[in-house]
Order: C-alpha cells, then structure tokens, then sequence
C-alpha cells in the first residue's frame, strides 16, 4: 500500500488534513533552511564587525563602520549600550564628583562621577587597605570626619551607618560635594 492509494481513499476531510501536513512539513523545513542561512551570514557579519571595531581609533568610528556589516543588527546594540551607564553602576546612580581631603595627609582629590573613593586613592598613588571592592568585607573602612554619606555596602550596621562616623570607600560615596576623611 501507497501514499497515493491511502490519499485517493480518503474523505474530503482526510484529504485537507495529508494536505495540511504536507504544507506544514514543507514550511518547517523552509524556516529551518533560512534559519540556517541567516546564522551562517550573522557568523561572518559577527567576525567582520568585530574587527572593524577593534580597529577603529573611537567608539563612534567604530559604531559607524559596524553599521555597514552587522546586517542583522547582533553587534550594535552591544556598541550602542556602552553609550549609557548600566543600571547598579557609580555613574548609574547619579553620582556627582566629589572634593575629598584627607586629613591626616592634607591631600586632596576630586573622585570622579564614575569612580570609587578607594580606585581614586589608588590611583593617585595611596595605598588604602581593601579586598573585597563590593561593600562586604569591611576591610576599606574609614573614619569620616566631615560630609554626609551614601552607604551602598552590605557589611555596616544600622547603628555605624546613622552614626555617620564610618564608611566603606569602595563603594559607598558623600552624599554633597565635599568629603573629610580621617586618613
């Protein structure tokens, strides 16, 4: 027994549903062969875009020449999302620069928007003590002797954090502009 004999056999109705099927069959396979096409050409606008990125000397350059490759648009908005600040960062929070002294030293600094007191320190040459850099060792710990703070770390008390005495630099930053720390 056939195909064909089973179909010249059937109703009407068993007839419209072996059609059905047949289209339906057909039609996956159609989607699964452009699937496969479209991920073979996104694969070398990937690789292409990629290099073009890399190569270009600023991030609007190479926004612009990852425009001509990346045909199914898998790359730019990568490029695009590096334009704003992600949601949890320093400079998503709406910081604001802040003027800090250090006491003991008399140094003073301006922390960038973006930037934690403890990297700033760092990056001036001052050798804080830390390990964790996310708020939960405690190990960053300083004495605050002017300036109201935002406390953004996990290990402080309720009764430390409204003392306003103490705060975490890694992560926790001056409420105002200007911030007195005893170091």
């Amino acid at each position: 027994m056939n195909l064909g004999h089973v179909f010249s056999q059937s109703d009407a109705i068993g007839k419209a549903v072996a059609v059905l099927l047949l289209l339906m069959s057909v039609a996956s396979w159609v989607v699964i062969l452009y699937k496969a096409w479209m991920l073979r050409r996104a694969s070398g606008d990937v690789a292409r875009s990629i290099s073009a990125f890399w190569q270009a000397p600023s991030l609007a350059e190479a926004a612009s020449r990852i425009s001509g490759f990346d045909k199914g648009q898998l790359v730019s908005p990568l490029v695009d999302a590096t334009q704003h600040p992600a949601a949890g960062t320093l400079a998503a929070a709406g910081d604001q620069a802040i003027d800090l002294v250090l006491a003991q030293s008399g140094r003073q600094f301006t922390v960038p928007a973006g930037q934690s007191i403890l990297d700033c320190l760092i990056e001036h040459g001052c050798d804080p003590l830390f390990d964790c850099k996310r708020g939960e060792c405690g190990v960053c710990a300083a004495a605050v002797i002017e300036g109201d703070i935002d406390h953004r770390d996990a290990v402080l008390s309720a009764a430390e954090r409204a003392s306003g005495k103490v705060m975490q630099i890694c992560v926790s930053r001056a409420k105002g502009t200007r911030l007195v720390l005893d170091l």
